[in-house]
This record gives structure tokens, sequence and C-alpha cells, in this order.
């Protein structure tokens, strides 16, 4: 997935995004409510 995202012209905010967006993010527990404010 990474590696298709990438090129040599990819943008801090793009590099974002596909970070944020791993799937390893998803098994991160988060605190109480706090999934209504990174809804937001």
């Amino acid at each position: 997935l990474f590696s298709k995202s990438l090129t040599s012209k990819t943008k801090i905010k793009a590099l974002l995004d596909i970070v944020a967006n791993a799937a390893e993010y998803e098994r991160i527990p988060i605190r109480h409510h706090e999934d209504n404010i990174l809804k937001q």
C-alpha cells in the first residue's frame, strides 16, 4: 500500500494521510470519548 501511494513528488500532507490511514492505527486503543473528538 505504501509503495503504491508514494512518488518522488508526494507532498507532506499526502504523506500524513498515508501514515494516518495505516491499518496499524486501528488497533491503538483510544481514551473514553476521544473517538468523538477525532471524528470532528
